[in-house]
């Protein structure tokens, strides 16, 4: 029997339930039951809130036995009856008192019916019962269907499989291919089934309860169990929590139902990825990765290359106006104004004035060159006796020899 633990004197909790079920990819019919009190459950009406308050939160999971519509009806009828027992009756003593009684009343009725009619066999069914009432949790269990108690993102377990395997692992004893499958203890197989009823547990402010079948957990790890619920709605996580046991291949029935409990918000959620989605997901990271760093690479060429083409354009130069005078030999422009020739001997009797070239401003400014000034015509030089004329410069010895030619003054 269970031991209630003291009671906190704090007011009760917010509860949020939700539960559903599926049949998986292989089987065609689904075996399993369940029921949560306050949504539409299969042909079962919610539950008022003076119940709730006063008998509190009962969840059921039932895992039909016997294979196809005798597994169904098992489970069905354990459910029905358990439930209608516990809200619409009397039963006396405490609560766990009670939900235990609730379990054996089942029980019964589902062994009633079999000997009844014969044709049901060997229909039988699991069971995992939780009440939830004022901050308390009350569980009773027989078979492999389990309760889970998902606190500070752990999920521990709240009951004990019923089955050869977990019994041969209790005893220390290596498990046979034989002993898969194999349930120990179930509803409907003796007229006084005992069934296991456990501790109390005190529930907190961010707590949840996760009642399910053996289709669920067997196919998802608890770790990944308490992510998805730490992080989700109680809606959204039993959602989850069947998409994943099928991507798995969900070869049986799948049942869970979740209630959470108090204020606390969800976590950030937490997305569980198969293998394979992992590696899509890594190669698409790579290729963006890749094709970011060929970017940045093509972004900065095209910088440095915009660089070095304003560096090698050359900057305009002013409008010209009147060029200084340089050395011919450089290539620069020629004096803006006339050389006047003296000699060194004699005065010439004339000497004209070259046309001096002129340089008209332009908008678009022209590389210089150099121009050459040719005088309009050769002016006339007397020269002393011994001498010749020598225009432009003046005059040079008649004989090539003598004193030194003379030169232009600029």
């Amino acid at each position: 029997m269970s031991s209630q633990p003291p009671n906190p004197a704090t007011p009760p909790l917010p509860v949020q339930i939700w539960g559903d079920s599926h049949p998986g990819q292989v089987r065609e019919v689904n075996e399993d039951s369940y029921y949560c009190p306050t949504k539409q459950t299969q042909s079962y009406k919610k539950v008022d809130q003076a119940a709730l308050s006063s008998k509190g939160y009962l969840l059921i999971v039932a895992d039909g036995i016997g294979g196809s519509d005798l597994g169904q009806r098992a489970s069905r009828e354990v459910v029905q009856s358990l439930r209608d027992v516990y809200y619409e009756t009397p039963l006396a003593g405490t609560l766990d008192q009670r939900l235990y009684n609730a379990v054996q009343y089942a029980n019964d009725s589902l062994y009633q019916m079999r000997t009844r009619n014969p044709a049901l066999g060997q229909a039988g069914s699991t069971v995992v019962a939780a009440v939830i009432q004022n901050n308390y949790l009350y569980v009773a269990n027989a078979g492999d269907s389990r309760a889970y108690l998902i606190r500070d993102g752990q999920a521990s377990q709240r009951t004990k499989d019923h089955t050869l395997i977990a019994e041969k692992a209790a005893r220390g004893l290596p498990p046979a291919d034989a002993d898969q499958g194999v349930i120990t203890r179930s509803m409907g197989d003796k007229p006084a089934m005992p069934a296991d009823l456990y501790t109390a547990t005190i529930l907190q402010d961010g707590d949840a309860v996760l009642l399910c079948s053996d289709g669920l957990t067997d196919m998802v790890k608890d770790e990944d169990l308490a992510k998805v619920i730490t992080a989700n709605p109680s809606r959204k996580a039993v959602e989850k929590l069947i998409k994943m046991a099928n991507r798995a291949g969900g070869p049986d029935n799948i049942t869970a139902v979740v209630a959470k409990i108090g204020y606390a918000k969800a976590a950030a959620p937490t997305i569980v990825l198969s293998r394979r989605q992992k590696q899509i997901i890594l190669a698409v990271v790579l290729i963006l990765g890749i094709w970011a760093i060929a970017l940045l690479l093509l972004s900065s060429n095209t910088n440095n290359s915009g660089s070095v083409s304003a560096t090698a354009t050359p900057a305009l130069l002013p409008p010209l106006t009147a060029p200084a005078a340089t050395s011919p030999a450089a290539g620069i422009p020629a004096p803006s104004r006339a050389p006047t020739v003296t000699p060194l001997v004699g005065t010439p009797t004339d000497t004209p004035k070259p046309d001096v070239p002129t340089v008209k401003p332009s908008d678009t400014p022209v590389k210089p060159t150099a121009t050459e000034i040719t005088p309009s015509a050769s002016p006339t030089v007397t020269c002393p006796p011994g001498q010749i004329p020598n225009p432009p410069l003046g005059c040079k010895p008649e004989s090539g020899g003598g004193s030194n030619p003379p030169t232009a003054r600029p």
